[in-house]
């Protein structure tokens, strides 16, 4: 709603847990519709029950795939991950460069906290802490585009 209300096309591809689709295909959907950006929503976690905060991760350079975006996309994955963790005050993990495939445009899979934290876990199950972490994203994807021009 943020996204739209900005001006934004958003084409969601899971809006529930029972949606069967596939990264690839997501990644399909996105060039098929010429989108700007791809933007996988998650929450993580890990074996340590202290670690939070907003981590976002994008392809590097060697991915025989995607490699030639590896630059947009690390540079929307630092857009998004910096303002999510100004707009909810959560920790800035930074970026994390790893082997996304198939996406044919910019695109980053945004963690959002980690459930492994029980604090961040109650956080974000929250309304409020869920509107703060959607103005974040928006506020990442304007920087982002504005940064394109």
């Amino acid at each position: 709603q943020v996204l739209t209300e900005r001006g934004y096309q958003v084409i969601m591809t899971r809006e529930s847990n029972d949606v069967n689709m596939s990264w690839a295909e997501r990644a399909r959907l996105a060039e098929k519709s010429g989108a700007g950006a791809l933007i996988h929503i998650h929450a993580h976690s890990q074996e340590s029950t202290s670690v939070t905060g907003v981590l976002a991760s994008c392809q590097s350079s060697r991915n025989p795939y995607n490699g030639d975006l590896a630059s947009e996309s690390y540079a929307l994955s630092s857009c998004i991950a910096g303002s999510v963790s100004q707009a909810a005050g959560a920790k800035n993990r930074g970026v994390k460069q790893t082997e996304i495939n198939w996406s044919q445009v910019p695109v980053t899979s945004l963690e959002t906290g980690f459930l492994s934290n029980q604090q961040e876990e109650l956080l974000l199950s929250q309304e409020e802490y869920q509107s703060q972490i959607a103005v974040g994203i928006a506020d990442g994807l304007d920087q982002f585009f504005a940064g394109r021009r």
